[in-house]
């Protein structure tokens, strides 16, 4: 993120009926887009390691995704970051651990009965109100459930 001083953020968040490694995939960055938008963030590179979505997002045509089933997934990343100044790359599985630890966290996390979310804000600039937290009430995708955030 173009934020300065460098802003990181971090968000742990389920699934329920995933079918595929692909729509997790692109439930992530459709969440993550939903996020950046509502942060009001005008530049924001996306990261994923499935070369496929980075593919279908970086062409033109947006209408016949890999799987139908991620549609409504790979248009919300489309609509949120059609009027801002993003970019999605392909970066490799063994430099996405951060991800990965996330996402097998939130596999544990989303076994448990409460899934209510924990937020923290590390921010010295954010001290009377976190933007971060304040923007995820009112992010809402269907089957997509915030576990944590972290600023």
């Amino acid at each position: 993120m173009q934020v300065q001083p460098p802003q990181h953020i971090y968000i742990k968040a389920t699934m329920l009926d995933s079918t595929s490694a692909l729509m997790a995939e692109a439930a992530t960055l459709a969440l993550a887009a939903t996020v950046t938008e509502r942060l009001h963030l005008q530049q924001t590179n996306f990261l994923t390691d499935n070369q496929e979505l980075v593919l279908f997002l970086n062409a033109s045509d947006h209408s016949n995704p890999a799987d139908w089933r991620i549609k409504h997934f790979t248009q919300l990343f489309v609509n949120y970051t059609k009027q801002r100044t993003t970019e999605i790359f392909k970066i490799s599985r063994n430099l996405n651990q951060t991800a990965d630890t996330l996402a097998r966290q939130a596999v544990l996390d989303s076994e448990s009965t409460t899934l209510n979310l924990s937020s923290t804000c590390s921010n010295s600039a954010h001290v009377s109100q976190c933007p971060l937290i304040a923007a995820l009430q009112s992010v809402a995708i269907n089957s997509v459930t915030i576990l944590t955030a972290t600023c």
